[in-house]
């Protein structure tokens, strides 16, 4: 797809910052989200700062061409939209959501955190990518993932298909339509 987002993708994964960065993010996200959990988060930390550079990162991440690397973009976007107050860091990770073509996750967060569209620009992308993975199936439209429009797309010409995904990557779903 995009060799240079595959190569700063490497570069940013082989940064221990980067990875410091995501452990303090997904800490956070975790307190929020399970205020019992204890989890300790270092101090000193400048979370305004840490915030923008995973969402950086995630917005390169999500641009390559390897679903390992669209999978940590996604889980950074989430962690990020979770943590942060910012409309306009809420609104980044539903679009990082909508690039790596998790439609449904983008427009779940975006109504769970009532995040605007944000500009036209980006409401004119995601509506975009969603039509791009359109499909209808007995006279209903959904708009799938890219992982299920791909699995869809196969299920035609494949004799057998095996489908290895992540947990709440939509399997079920496309397969059982």
């Amino acid at each position: 797809m995009n060799t240079f987002a595959n190569d700063l993708s490497a570069r940013i994964k082989s940064s221990e910052g980067f990875w410091k960065d995501m452990e303090v993010l997904s800490a956070l996200a975790l307190r929020k989200s399970l205020p019992s959990v204890f989890t300790q988060v270092p101090e000193n930390v400048d979370l305004q700062e840490t915030i923008q550079r995973v969402v950086q990162s995630a917005v390169y991440l999500s641009q390559t061409d390897n679903d390992v690397d669209k999978g940590l973009a996604q889980d950074l976007g989430m962690y990020a939209a979770i943590v942060s107050q910012d409309e306009i860091i809420k609104a980044a990770a539903c679009d990082i959501l909508t690039d790596i073509g998790n439609h449904p996750g983008a427009d779940r967060l975006r109504s769970h955190l009532n995040v605007p569209n944000g500009s036209f620009a980006s409401f004119l992308r995601m509506r975009l990518l969603q039509a791009l993975n359109q499909v209808e199936i007995q006279g209903k439209s959904y708009a799938f993932t890219d992982f299920q429009h791909d699995v869809w797309s196969a299920l035609p010409e494949a004799a057998a298909l095996a489908v290895s995904a992540p947990t709440s990557a939509g399997k079920s779903f496309v397969v059982l339509e």
